[in-house]
């Protein structure tokens, strides 16, 4: 992999991280598309290093105020109501979290060895990505019609919720799914409205960044036997990073005033490309 390679797999990942479109499943396919070897998961893992710096910038004022409100009660100071809904909107990010760390720890490996050797640089990456891409874009589709009734705000969500919206970001180590898209699903089917579902999935990004983004910053220090070289990386995390703030800020006020359909019929449209170029490429 160049500096070029570099750049635009980082600005792919950038795109696509928070656009419910699915950063990995893009990555994989497009590289394999545009004649880019495939990239490692440890590469993938390092330029989410990019995309954690974007949340962190753009939602630092909000950082910035759910952290006071925590240390005033883990202090044990009067705190207001406001203050007090700070708070729960922590908490409820941490259970949502726990779900997803746990479970990367289990499936993180062998999915790896999976996408890294079993399908390789094979015309198999168009099948394993355009099912997932299909199936989530056709809800998208449906998203008016299934959720009617979504209108709670982020302060409003329940530890229930929040761990039934943690649990179902598990499915996203698929790459296709798109950990954003399947919260956003999740999120509103459990009655939260689409602006404040999509706040909170950024939130419970900061967390789960930070995990990979750990361990994106292990693979360069090891160099691991993939062969990372640290400048491609750092490219790739700067590009992502320019990118991804970018999709932070579109997408926050995109949902504001319309719907998912739009990612709906890209990623049908993308997904029925995908199968076709499957079938087309397959071995006599």
């Amino acid at each position: 992999m160049d500096i070029f390679e570099s750049f635009i797999l980082g600005s792919i990942q950038g795109l696509t991280e928070f656009i419910p479109v699915s950063s990995s499943g893009h990555l994989y396919f497009l590289s394999y598309l545009l004649g880019i070897k495939t990239p490692p998961t440890a590469f993938i893992l390092s330029v989410q290093i990019g995309t954690l710096f974007a949340l962190l910038i753009y939602f630092r004022k909000k950082i910035q105020k759910y952290s006071t409100s925590l240390v005033k009660f883990i202090r044990k100071r009067k705190m207001k109501f406001v203050e007090k809904q700070d708070v729960n909107v922590v908490f409820n990010v941490i259970i949502a979290t726990i779900p997803a760390i746990l479970l990367g720890l289990v499936v993180n490996r062998p999915l790896e060895t999976f996408y890294d050797t079993v399908v390789g640089d094979s015309h198999n990456i168009y099948l394993v990505t355009s099912i997932p891409m299909i199936l989530v874009g056709i809800i998208f589709l449906l998203e008016k019609k299934i959720f009617k009734k979504n209108k709670l705000r982020i302060e409003e969500v329940t530890r229930k919720k929040a761990l039934i919206i943690g649990i179902s970001q598990t499915i996203s180590f698929i790459r296709g799914i798109s950990r954003s898209g399947i919260t956003l699903i999740t999120g509103q089917g459990v009655g939260l409205s689409r602006v404040a579902i999509t706040e909170f999935t950024f939130l419970m990004s900061i967390p789960i960044s930070i995990l990979t983004s750990a361990l994106g910053v292990l693979n360069i220090i090891r160099q691991t036997n993939q062969n990372l070289n640290v400048i491609i990386v750092v490219i790739g995390i700067i590009s992502s990073f320019l990118t991804g703030y970018l999709a932070i800020d579109f997408l926050m006020k995109y949902v504001k005033k319309k719907d998912l359909s739009i990612f709906g019929w890209y990623r049908v449209i993308v997904g029925v490309i995908l199968f076709v170029l499957f079938l087309s490429t397959a071995p006599n």
